[in-house]
């Protein structure tokens, strides 16, 4: 009887951008990560490292990492929107799909999907707004909204509002691919969860508090230095290192994917 194999990639998702082995392979060469009962770090706990310095990096940068699918509501601000047609957003934008204006519970207007775009930079979003480009289906967008300055206003007794409470009720996509994640997003991740680590596995060498320790056999003699000092831990030289990588990399990060917050008053 014929048979027909199929071969299929998968894998867990566990929303960790680098594994533990790949921690292991890429920031610990050298370093041994078991204690002097030769008991290693398990993978949850290096999990939990990692998953940490992902959420402070979404946090610093104000950005979703994973891909996922954001609804949001935000003010309608008429001297951002006249002549320019932008509305903010509060995470980059990888592709708009949805925006409409409520007054209240009243849906008012609805763009077309092929009005809406967002900046981006190598197929990824960079900016926080959703840009409205009129084009030819003039005829799918609301009877109630009017045409000023190439873009598409609220009604028209709305117009000369300066600002409208909630009226934007926005969808679309942020975060990156998997595969297309940037390495220095993943490289400052990375070294994140290994400070984390190191510091660890510090206490796991020498012991808590203990920078260094030596033993003579034939004068008798032993001797301790502790030290509360991660300068001076067990392995403070890579861990300084890394500390000073992270800095000038997230100082060029933050213009990159954070940039300027500008408020209309």
């Amino acid at each position: 009887m014929p048979t027909i194999n199929f071969v299929i990639k998968n894998k867990k998702n566990k929303g960790l951008l680098i594994n533990d082995r790949e921690l292991l392979s890429l920031y610990f060469y050298g370093i041994d990560i078991v204690n002097q009962q030769g008991t290693g770090l398990n993978s949850v706990t290096i999990e939990s490292y990692i998953r940490r310095a992902q959420q402070e990096i979404e946090k610093f940068l104000s950005i979703k990492l994973n891909k996922q699918v954001i609804e949001e509501q935000s003010d309608y601000y008429r001297q951002e929107f006249q002549g320019t047609g932008f509305v903010k957003t509060r995470f980059t934008v990888t592709k708009p799909f949805e925006l409409q204006g409520w007054i209240g519970s009243f849906k008012q207007l609805e763009y077309p999907k092929e009005w809406l775009t967002s900046n981006k930079v190598d197929g990824i979003g960079t900016s926080r707004n959703i840009l409205v480009v009129p084009n030819s289906n003039v005829n799918a967008i609301s009877i109630n909204a009017a045409i000023f300055a190439g873009s598409v206003m609220p009604h028209l007794g709305l117009v000369n509002s300066g600002t409208i409470g909630s009226y934007w009720h926005i969808k679309y996509i942020t975060g990156f691919d998997l595969e297309n994640i940037p390495y220095d997003i993943l490289d400052i991740i990375g070294k994140m969860a290994s400070i984390s680590l190191l510091n660890q596995l510090g206490d796991i060498v020498l012991g808590p508090g203990i920078s260094s320790t030596s033993l003579g056999i034939d004068g008798l003699s032993q001797s301790i230095t502790s030290t509360n000092s991660s300068s001076t831990s067990a392995f403070g030289a890579r861990i300084k290192t890394y500390n000073d990588e992270i800095t000038q990399s997230m100082a060029r990060l933050k213009g990159i994917y954070k940039g300027i917050s500008i408020a209309s008053i």
